[in-house]
């Protein structure tokens, strides 16, 4: 096996062969830049960017979310160096750059044409849409007008899609002359990386859609035409419906009271400890926005399969991931800066630039290992941290370790984990010293047994083989969403917004987000019952176990009789 074999092994059985040959075609990569970078690094390298190359300036999302490196480089100039650069096995790339004309589009299209055109939603949108339309291409247009209703709009139009074409037209004309919502600060930031990964779920399932087949987008986007994907409110952000294009659609995207947006003088100062870094480590690329000391664990060193859905370049592979990650964000956050590498207590290394601190270190946490316990104890000591995202994805031994811990010194604190294929995934939420802990609610969830989700012959082999048979098309949502949580949980309980203020007051601090949902025989499985949206659980879902029982953090838990659906 080559390296580069090597490199996709891990989700070349969950995409197929054919996901390698696919052509993807970008109108604009200030909205699309993710998508491009997080489909080359699946598999596929034959790309066409439709854009003008302006230089990047300070604050751009590009840079936030790849590094500031390339400030002042040209857009698609720094996207290509940064692909080829996070994967360095691959040889075959085909990277194309036109202009960002319809003249240029038409030739294109009619030369060689893409499998999917991925556009921002602009004042070219109509034109550019006909000509997909007259193409055969498969196209999908997003859109954040300023005054909506929702946080995100996808249009797609597909050749197989049972929609109106005049109307689906006339709506996008009409949306055209909308002005866009500001992406400047931390919670705008983080509604963009949502918007753009919502729109790569969707672009991976038009591009192998039987890979796996999709009956809840099928059914519902192309037999029944509801080509408009919106999600978010201001109750919820993950609310998500689809709907067909014309009226109901325009009168949404008007007329909204302005969004809630993280007071700026509440953000960036926290200590953020984070264990556990692989597919966490993807959240760690933009956490920091969150805080000015990053604390980074993990007892593994990276692996030839880790870059294909996880930050770290293949340039990385055998280096320990604690130290690896903080050398990659030392050099996102601050190229040009002289890092001062110092050592630190209880075994760890911190890398000191102005006031910014990445510090790292190795920890297996375990009950079985000794003095682990003690070790852990004594790094908070050390660091003191103020939010932690305890990502080690071992439930049953180590999260419970260290959840404990956070708990009884109070520490906020969020626990990811995923369920089988990353169909669907989980954020428990525990509010320091307040509400429910980890161990009140894991395990004792209906959503914790039973059936699971369909998984192919080759998803189940990976998935029972230790390996989550996933792209980052079905990660980046749940590393998003748990930013968005861990930006809005480190606020004062008085500023953050509705939607967690009122989850945690309900006690309903377990969110299950889907990106695809599946009817079982008992109803939609996880209580989702709409792709890309999310529900939460609380004490008040609790079943078969510690009826009232005193859980190891106090608390004396109530089981219901019944399981009730989220709201």
């Amino acid at each position: 096996m080559t390296w580069r074999e090597a490199y996709y092994q891990r989700v070349k059985p969950v995409v197929g062969e054919l996901f390698f040959d696919r052509r993807v075609a970008c109108w604009g990569l200030s909205e699309w830049h993710l998508a491009a970078a997080a489909l080359a690094q699946s598999g596929i390298v034959d790309q066409l960017w439709f854009d003008d190359d302006d230089p990047l300036e300070a604050n751009d999302a590009q840079l936030r979310s790849l590094g500031q490196g390339a400030l002042g480089q040209g857009r698609a100039a720094a996207l290509e160096a940064h692909l080829r650069q996070h994967n360095g096995f691959e040889d075959s790339w085909r990277l194309e750059r036109r202009p960002r004309t319809i003249e240029s589009l038409r030739g294109a299209l009619a030369q060689r044409p893409p499998q999917l055109l991925l556009a921002n939603l602009d004042a070219e949108s109509p034109e550019l849409l006909r000509a997909a339309i007259d193409a055969g291409v498969p196209t999908i247009l997003s859109a954040a007008p300023a005054g909506a209703v929702y946080e995100a709009l996808q249009l797609s139009w597909h050749p197989r899609a049972e929609v109106d074409v005049d109307a689906l037209l006339g709506t996008v004309e009409a949306l055209a002359g909308l002005p866009t919502r500001d992406a400047d600060s931390p919670s705008a930031h983080v509604e963009a990386l949502e918007r753009r990964s919502l729109g790569l779920g969707l672009a991976r399932w038009l591009l192998a859609p039987e890979r796996p087949k999709r009956p809840d987008l099928g059914e519902q986007l192309l037999e029944a035409g509801r080509v408009a994907l919106l999600r978010g409110d201001g109750r919820w952000p993950w609310v998500a419906r689809l709907g067909r294009p014309g009226r109901r659609v325009l009168e949404l995207s008007v007329g909204a009271p302005p969004r809630f947006r993280a007071p700026a003088s509440f953000v960036g100062g926290e200590t953020l400890l984070v264990l556990g870094l692989g597919t966490a480590s993807l959240f760690c690329g933009e956490a920091p926005m969150l805080a000015k000391r990053l604390v980074l664990l993990d007892c593994k060193d990276v692996s030839p399969a880790n870059p294909v859905r996880q930050l770290f370049p293949t340039q990385t592979i055998g280096a320990p991931k604690g130290k690896a990650l903080a050398e990659l964000l030392a050099r996102r956050i601050a190229p040009e800066a002289r890092w001062e590498r110092r050592e630190l207590g209880a075994g760890l290394t911190a890398l000191s630039a102005a006031d910014r601190e990445l510090i790292y270190g190795e920890l297996f946490l375990s009950r079985r290992e000794r003095g682990s316990r003690e070790r852990f104890a004594a790094i908070l000591d050390e660091v003191r941290p103020t939010l932690a995202v305890v990502a080690m994805g071992r439930s049953k031994d180590d999260n419970f370790l260290a959840t404990a811990e956070l708990r009884r010194r109070g520490i906020r604190h969020i626990t990811p984990t995923a369920f089988p294929g990353v169909s669907h995934f989980k954020h428990i939420v525990t509010d320091g010293a307040e509400g429910p802990c980890y161990d009140c609610l894991q395990g004792h969830l209906a959503i914790d047994g039973g059936v699971g989700p369909t998984l192919s012959a080759d998803e189940r082999e990976l998935f029972y083989g230790g390996t989550q048979p996933a792209t980052l098309a079905e990660t980046l949502p749940s590393a998003h969403s748990l930013l968005r949580l861990a930006l809005d949980l480190a606020l004062p309980s008085a500023a953050r917004p509705p939607y967690l203020r009122a989850a945690l007051a309900d006690e309903r601090s377990c969110f299950v987000g889907a990106n695809r949902v599946e009817r079982v025989e008992a109803g939609w499985l996880y209580g989702v019952d709409r792709p890309f949206s999310m529900v939460t659980y609380g004490m008040q879902d609790l079943v078969g176990s510690r009826a009232s029982e005193r859980c190891p953090c106090g608390r004396i838990n109530v089981v219901s009789t019944a399981r009730t659906a989220p709201e």
